[in-house]
């Protein structure tokens, strides 16, 4: 199979395994897929329940029809005890297997099976076979059966997972009971952790990051006298450390300039030293700067992601952390005004390579959790990074999630094309669909 071919088949079955259809006929669309590429003459889905196997779905085979298993049991219960796939081109005269009655019975000569496993466990097969024809499948179709059987795993281990919650639910008399029965079975406190870092409660706490929000003393400043001296006290604390000519500040806030213009900006410091109490805005020379016992989130974000750069790698990731943490949502998200762009795409960037040392960290002490986690939010920032697809798609790959990484390198395939007008590199394919078998 071409490796076009082989990957328009695994975004066809992946396309089933997430529609909305019951489990059932997922899996029945899915062995239909299975049966017609690879040009088999039966084929079924089962899974164990009770030690017992259950059929979710067959084509020309139907085991409450056929309780005498016509097709070879031992090769289906071989994949479930060593947890490898199985084929065999030539059954009758295959050493494994030539042995077994229900294949000289039924004169099967071409078998494949690979296994469905979640939690760890081999929990399932996929199966097919041809009579009477030798060395209908390839290696190659082993390669694919066990890719479908990967991605058939995550959707029926989902399901799984619902019908237990489900019945955890019904157990429990309120959604919060059942909330906290799920957290204390985690080892985990009922209370959600916190969304934010913590503020202090003490001076004038400007956040950036977000929507715009001032605290004194730890109460919210909500209301301006104009919107004029928001915006100024915003720009300002973007500016935090540094003097702001007052020209700059007319040709923003005030363009009819002159006496006029420079009448309404000191009019606007009164006003917000009224506000906020006169020692949070300083006159440097010609010009305005904001106190620096002031606390700005961006700052914060600037001086964590300095010391995270910096620091030995067991205390960077505490200060990266920390830095990742305070860039809460966009910067100055109600804003748009034209120098807010500058800043944000600025802030945007640092923000991306705060999150690539974090991943970076993770994916070397084997957290690949927390490295998909933060591999997907470098490409928030960046839809078309190459160091995010790269570092998602071999996190993926350490974990085993074959369907997911699939779905990202169709994602990076859109996003290359409409934005970049190219093909990704080469590399990201390799990563996403050549994976050993299982």
């Amino acid at each position: 199979m071409e490796p076009q071919a082989q990957l328009d088949l695994l975004l066809r079955v992946n396309s089933v395994l997430h529609s909305s259809k019951g489990v059932s006929e997922i899996m029945a669309e899915l062995i239909q897929e299975v049966i017609s590429t690879l040009k088999a003459n039966r084929g079924f889905v089962v899974v164990l329940e009770d030690g017992e196997w259950r059929q979710l779905a067959s084509h020309h085979l139907d085991l409450s029809q056929d309780p005498g298993w016509s097709f070879s049991r031992t090769v289906v219960d071989t994949v479930a005890a060593t947890g490898k796939a199985v084929l065999t081109s030539n059954a009758l005269q295959d050493n494994r297997f030539a042995q077994v009655s229900s294949i000289t019975m039924m004169n099967i000569h071409s078998i494949v099976c690979a296994p469905l496993r979640w939690n760890g466990l081999v929990q399932g097969v996929v199966y097919a076979d041809a009579r009477l024809r030798d060395g209908v499948f390839k290696e190659h179709d082993l390669q694919v059966l066990s890719a479908i059987a990967d991605q058939a795993s995550r959707t029926l281990e989902t399901a799984a997972l619902h019908q237990q919650l489900q019945r955890i639910a019904q157990s429990h008399s309120s959604p919060a009971q059942t909330v906290d029965y799920l957290m204390q079975s985690l080892g985990q406190p009922s209370s959600p952790p916190a969304l934010r870092p913590q503020l202090p409660q003490n001076g004038l706490v400007i956040r950036l990051f977000g929507p715009f929000e001032v605290y004194l003393d730890g109460k919210p400043v909500e209301r301006w006298s104009t919107r004029k001296n928001r915006d100024l006290l915003a720009y300002l604390a973007a500016h935090a450390g540094q003097v702001i000519h007052e020209d700059r500040l007319m040709d923003l806030f005030w363009s009819q300039g002159g006496k006029s213009g420079l009448h309404s900006l000191h009019n606007s410091v009164t006003q917000l030293r009224r506000t906020l109490g006169k020692k949070w805005i300083s006159r440097r020379f010609d010009g305005y700067t904001l106190a620096p016992e002031a606390w700005v989130d961006t700052e914060q974000f600037a001086q964590a992601l300095r010391e995270g750069r910096r620091a030995q790698p067991d205390q960077a990731v505490q200060h990266l952390s920390r830095a990742e943490a305070l860039a809460e949502g966009g910067f100055l998200e109600s804003f748009q005004d034209e120098w807010t762009e500058a800043l944000r795409l600025r802030l945007a960037d640092e923000l991306s390579q705060c999150r690539k040392l974090l991943a970076d960290h993770f994916a070397r002490h084997g957290k690949h959790v927390l490295a998909v986690e933060l591999w997907k939010r470098v490409l928030q920032c960046d839809s078309c990074s190459e160091e995010g697809y790269r570092g998602l798609l071999q996190a993926l790959r350490s974990l085993g999630r074959r369907a997911e990484a699939l779905r990202v390198y169709q994602t990076c395939l859109q996003a290359y094309s409409q934005e970049l007008d190219l093909e990704p590199p080469q590399e990201f394919r390799e990563l996403a669909m050549n994976w050993p078998n299982p």
